[in-house]
Order: structure tokens, then C-alpha cells, then sequence
């Protein structure tokens, strides 16, 4: 079976002006590397994390990632804006496991 996390990222990347996106995968998981949006604050973040945990629910897949406000972002708030879509905390990275 083909992996979907290619042609994911090239769909949002086409439909979204502005927005940078990288997935990668592990054997038991698909690492969110970083979501990038030109313009903070449009709803272009939070439509981009909707479709990406639909299409991982789709697929039975866990996200993974570690927050940084390496690209300006308040880690505390990003933590937060995270929490909104089903993450939660681990030491140092968030997890979401799929809904069925």
C-alpha cells in the first residue's frame, strides 16, 4: 500500500498559499516535523491540523511531535493549540493516537 504522507503534504501545500509542511514516518508512527503557515491567526494551521488527523484516523495512524518556538511560536500557547486536537504530553514531545 502506498503511503499517504506524500501526497498529503503536496495537497495542503497546494491549497494553502504560504504553508510549509513536513511528515515523515516511523515504523510505528508519522512524525509531524513542523507545520509553517505564512499568516498567523487566518486559520490556515488549524483547517491543515483537521485534515491531517482526519487522514491519520483514516489510516490508524499515531502523530508525533515535539513543540519548539523556534519559528516564533509561545510554547506555552502552541502546547495549548496542540491540546485542542487530541495531543498529549510526554516528556519532551506530544502524542496522538488514532480515533476509530
Amino acid at each position: 500500500m502506498t503511503d499517504w504522507i506524500q501526497s498529503f503534504m503536496k495537497e495542503q501545500s497546494d491549497k494553502y498559499d504560504g504553508l510549509e509542511l513536513f511528515l515523515s514516518r516511523k515504523p510505528d508512527y508519522v512524525v509531524l516535523n513542523f507545520i509553517r503557515v505564512s499568516k498567523k491567526n487566518h486559520g490556515t494551521g488549524t483547517k491543515v491540523m483537521e485534515s491531517l488527523i482526519q487522514e491519520a484516523d483514516k489510516h490508524g495512524d499515531t502523530i508525533q511531535l515535539i513543540p519548539s518556538g523556534e519559528f516564533g511560536s509561545d510554547l506555552k500557547k502552541l502546547k495549548t493549540w496542540y491540546k485542542r486536537f487530541g495531543f498529549i504530553s510526554r516528556k519532551n514531545f506530544m502524542i496522538r493516537k488514532p480515533k476509530k
